[in-house]
């Protein structure tokens, strides 16, 4: 059995009867465009070999890339979680054979097992596999976090695991919402505990191979405190017994009941590329870019102002009709001050100021109040979300969001104080739009 590396979290595993992909994303930028492939890759897509099976381990846009799933055969079946977002699509592009996934329930592929692992930190529908042949086992872990008890009992389930594709990255994008720049420590000490407990013959940190693309490449400084480097160094403290590797797109293991070989560079259809190793280098300090509107559509500045002001009407409608954001309950009481910051074609700047209270929602088109919370956007980036013209992905890169609200209240013990995260108003009426 053969695992192939084409990059980020796309895999090939075959053998000499069966062939299964998971994740493709096979061509790059992708996520409208806002990130790519690290290190960088080029796939050679006429190379593919023949596929048994498709395989979407969740939703998100780096590993459900429609295009990529555009350029493969409808009539190969597609094995996805139970997630009506995956279903429709799929149907929508007409793969004839889709075959739901349930974690812990088997599914057979040729020659192959795949065995869904659940995660258990997150709502979303979200799956790892165990594949599993006569020659070992491969736990491709994807993103699904679990817990390290819960990996002791995969190990004990299903025997010893071959080649562990391990979640390691620990990404920061809490740097996307508010600007932190906590060292997300719960998260990495739990990668690193369910990997020693899977104990596997080769490690492999994985899944987390990509980029920002310009003109987003200046959060690549913030946004990847956990390098691969980083991770094994750390690994090997942890259990120095452990057998693990960096490896790259192209790069194929060879698995036998002999043990693992690492064949670096010998997958035919991912030719090797030059890396820059410092563009993903970690560097908290690294200057932060005034927020500006790329305008790529060449929109009118006004209509676009005319556009925006409708849908603060349409906001201010819905909020003030409407209870449906939980978050907003304790803070209705004495008011929420909310300002909505746009930044238009050539440095134009519109602000519309929200006074949100239990019994209606006063709103000033200037800088008025006093914000707890303020939510700046760029304005065509903006209004092509709000009309579905491009993805969350690339808005949250053109978009910046803080809080210092807090919740106040005193008893015999003292006084209270509990900081209120930001509470994202645009998505929460698109939600209830949509729901």
């Amino acid at each position: 059995m053969n695992v192939e590396l084409l990059g980020h979290a796309t895999i090939i595993v075959r053998t000499s009867r069966t062939c299964i992909i998971f994740d493709p994303v096979l061509s790059d930028p992708f996520e409208d465009g806002a990130v790519t492939s690290y290190p960088p890759r080029c796939i050679d897509q006429s190379a593919l070999p023949p596929l048994d099976a498709i395989v979407i381990s969740h939703r998100h846009p780096d590993h459900l890339d429609v295009c990529s799933l555009a350029s493969l055969p409808r009539s190969t079946p597609l094995i996805c979680p139970k997630d009506a977002h995956i279903l429709a699509l799929a149907h929508a592009m007409d793969f004839r054979d889709i075959r739901v996934a349930h974690a812990g329930v088997s599914l057979s592929v040729g020659d192959l097992t795949l065995i869904p692992t659940a995660s258990d930190f997150d709502d979303l529908p979200e799956l790892g596999f165990l594949v599993i042949h006569s020659d070992g086992i491969v736990w491709n872990q994807v993103d699904t976090e679990i817990a390290p008890e819960n990996a002791a009992a995969l190990r004990r389930m299903h025997g010893p695991v071959s080649l562990h594709l391990a979640r390691y990255a620990s990404q920061n994008f809490e740097f996307f919402e508010d600007r932190r720049l906590c060292f997300p420590v719960t998260e990495h000490l739990r990668n690193l505990a369910v990997t020693v407990e899977i104990d596997a013959g080769c490690v492999v940190p994985a899944s987390a191979g990509f980029c920002f693309a310009e003109p987003h490449a200046w959060l690549n400084a913030f946004m990847f405190p956990i390098s691969p480097e980083r991770f094994i160094a750390e690994l090997r403290i942890l259990e120095p017994s452990l057998h693990a590797v960096e490896a790259s797109p192209g790069d194929v293991f060879g698995i036998t009941q002999a043990g693992v070989e690492h064949c670096v560079g010998a997958a035919q259809s991912v030719p090797r590329t030059s890396l820059d190793p410092d563009l993903c280098r970690f560097d908290p300090s690294a200057p932060i870019p005034a927020l500006a509107d790329p305008n790529l559509k060449g929109r009118d500045s006004d209509e676009l102002y005319r556009y925006l002001d409708r849908w603060v009407d349409r906001l201010t409608e819905w909020l003030s009709c409407n209870d449906s954001v939980p978050e907003l309950y304790p803070l209705r009481d004495d008011g929420l001050a909310y300002r909505l910051e746009v930044i238009g074609p050539i440095g134009a700047r519109w602000t519309w100021d929200l006074l949100i209270r239990s019994s209606a929602v006063d709103v000033w088109r200037k800088p008025y109040l006093t914000p707890v919370m303020t939510f700046a956007v760029a304005a065509s980036i903006f209004a092509d979300w709000l009309t579905f013209e491009c993805s969350m992905y690339l808005l949250r890169a053109y978009r910046r969001t803080w809080s210092t609200a807090l919740e106040l209240s005193r008893d015999d013990n003292g006084t209270c104080a509990r900081a209120v995260p930001f509470i994202d108003l645009p998505a929460a009426w698109l939600r209830a739009k949509v729901a």
